[in-house]
């Protein structure tokens, strides 16, 4: 019998598609070629949209709301993918590319994942923990280490230990994270366990325009066929603010910046009135951020005086979810099962596989700010009077760094009212 490989992925705060297409001979060689050839903040990209799709496509969780880092899950892949070999391997690589490319930036990444500010604070951090008596390759060790900044930590997972172990692993999440991410895994997590994993994401800033409370108001919040499920407190400003209504896109993109700097961002997109979200999420797939980016700044330049009326609810999610069955709808499967997992690069024990891939998230919403763990002018609109972004309908997110071309969380809101987002939703049939 394999033993259980546990992946957690723990986050406070708060597509293009890849999939190789079938179309047979030189075009599918000509893309894998493309994934291959890809660098890190390429892949982070692609993947974030793939995985969001795949995630939001799921029936139980269309129109609900979802706040996922598909960022944090990309680091533990490519951990995963440089002690795999063979199908494991290829599997994982068909989807974020070749994992070599990534040693030299991954480090430089991390970096830009360390942001301590007064009014910006992000987190980044990747802990690998393997039970005493799994011997782990030397090369994986060094390799994760020297190219991952990733030293991997040897305790005892057994039942007798279990409680010890829970509470060390707790202690160092605790200190590396100054205290801003606590208990990330439940103490049946890690018996009998050979390899936890954990990549950290904490978040928060103060928007760089702060939302007058006095103006948030009680309001109503519609489905997408206009019908009022709640009524909630929106919050209200009008500034300037980078904004578009696209045509490509078929929906309206507004970016609110964090931080005196503005390094950080949220940016949100509003589908036409009648134009279901998961459309408008197709359509940004087909585009590059590169893209959204530019003509985000480009109508800043065109638009220098124009106000934008602004409208969006204060929320505030937790999930939970199970991620494995996401990941094997992206064609990452092997590694999930123990007659198929190939992990012969990172121990010479075969008998061990991916048992589970958990995320947890959280994400708060306010006036003060947030908390979590080439443009042509036929894309915009005519901004005769001020346009108005108001968010009392089902609306996409993301949380970016535009000048590092990064993208940190993604999400949805379908209920603003609801704080439990999707719990345990992903999870695989046969766990």
């Amino acid at each position: 019998m394999k033993i259980d490989l546990i992946f957690t992925i723990v986050l406070l705060a708060i597509s293009i598609q890849l999939c190789l297409s079938q179309l047979g001979g030189r075009r599918d060689q000509a893309a894998a070629k493309a994934t291959a050839n890809k660098n890190a903040r390429t892949s982070i990209e692609d993947f974030s949209l793939q995985f969001y799709k795949s995630l939001a496509n799921l029936p139980e969780v269309q129109s609900q709301n979802i706040f996922v880092s598909p960022l944090s899950v990309w680091a533990l892949l490519v951990l995963t993918a440089e002690g795999a070999q063979s199908n494991t391997l290829r599997q994982i690589e068909n989807n974020i590319g070749t994992v070599q490319n990534f040693q030299r930036e991954f480090r430089e990444i991390q970096q830009d994942l360390l942001i301590s500010k007064s009014d910006i604070k992000v987190i980044g951090e990747q802990l690998a923990f393997s039970d005493k008596s799994l011997p782990v390759k030397r090369e994986y060790e060094q390799l994760i280490d020297t190219y991952y900044n990733v030293k991997l930590q040897k305790l005892d997972f057994s039942r007798k230990n279990a409680k010890q172990t829970y509470e060390r692993i707790n202690q160092i999440v605790e200190k590396v994270t100054g205290g801003k991410v606590l208990k990330p895994l439940n103490p049946l997590d890690i018996i009998d366990a050979k390899l936890v994993l954990l990549s950290l994401m904490y978040f928060k800033a103060d928007w760089t325009s702060p939302f007058n409370s006095s103006l948030t108001q009680t309001q109503a919040f519609y489905d997408e066929k206009d019908v009022e499920i709640t009524k909630v407190p929106m919050m209200y400003q009008k500034g300037v603010f980078p904004y578009m209504a696209s045509k490509q896109i078929n929906g309206h993109v507004l970016e609110l910046p964090y931080g005196q700097d503005k390094s950080m961002s949220m940016i949100l997109v509003l589908p036409r009135k009648g134009t279901p979200l998961s459309e408008v999420v197709e359509n940004l797939s087909q585009m590059k951020m590169e893209e959204v980016y530019n003509q985000l700044t480009q109508s800043i330049i065109d638009y220098e005086d124009d106000e934008v009326e602004v409208l969006i609810p204060k929320f505030e999610f937790n999930g939970d979810y199970q991620l494995r069955v996401i990941l094997e709808k992206m064609g990452i499967s092997d590694v999930f099962h123990e007659q198929s997992a190939d992990l012969s690069r990172l121990t010479d024990d075969n008998s061990i596989f991916l048992n589970s891939i958990l995320q947890k998230t959280k994400i708060i919403v306010n006036e003060q700010g947030t908390e979590a763990s080439a443009a042509t002018t036929a894309t915009f609109i005519d901004k005769i009077t001020p346009p108005k972004f108001f968010a009392n309908r089902p609306f996409f997110y993301m949380i970016v760094n535009k000048e590092k071309k990064l993208i940190l969380f993604m999400g949805q809101v379908g209920n603003p009212s609801l704080t439990e987002v999707n719990k345990n939703k992903g999870q695989s049939r046969d766990q």
